[in-house]
């Protein structure tokens, strides 16, 4: 190009990629956030979830990969019902009962059977969470210490242990809340 004489070119761009920045494709893709659990049907009286937490429905059948347990208040915020399908990844499951599980465990949205959650997360096998019942109140230090020299990773928490920690917070809420000029 000679100097002060104009500059120009030609670029070819596929149709497609006009189309594609213009008119892009649409999906389907829908995204969910809830917290899921797995437990064990044959378990109706221990566990994260028992069958005396139950408000609507029936419990797990232990031989129905596809049907879950609610937390009563997922149900509600997303209005789910017994009966009500709900699709994850492809798989529609059927939810056979509402729960009301109790603030003193790990809650849950979504309870399936064990190994269906094993499988979902390609887990097989493997276990988050064992839940110990020890036979007196007076055994249950022994007990922690036991299974953590058994499990060095794991991590114990007992009912003392979280009533200490509760405890904790609360002191500690109640001292901000001192020093803020609050009441609790």
């Amino acid at each position: 190009a000679q100097p002060g004489s104009p500059f120009s070119a030609a670029f070819t761009t596929p149709a497609q990629e006009i189309q594609q920045l213009v008119n892009p494709p649409k999906t389907d893709i829908n995204n969910a956030s809830y917290t899921a659990a797995g437990i064990n049907p044959a378990n109706t009286n221990q566990g994260l979830v028992t069958k005396a937490q139950l408000v609507s429905g029936t419990w797990l059948p232990a031989d129905a990969p596809d049907d879950v347990l609610l937390n009563i208040s997922f149900a509600h915020q997303k209005s789910y019902a017994v009966g009500s399908a709900l699709p994850i990844n492809g798989v529609t499951y059927t939810v056979v009962g509402l729960v009301n599980p109790t603030l003193t465990g790990a809650v849950a949205d979504v309870y399936f059977p064990l190994g269906t959650l094993q499988t979902v997360a390609g887990r097989p096998g493997e276990v988050t969470q064992i839940l110990v019942k020890v036979s007196s109140a007076s055994s249950v230090n022994t007990v922690a210490a036991e299974i953590q020299s058994a499990l060095p990773g794991a991590t114990v928490v007992t009912t003392q242990s979280l009533a200490d920690q509760v405890t904790g917070s609360l002191v500690d809420a109640k001292r901000l809340t001192t020093r803020i000029g609050g009441a609790l």
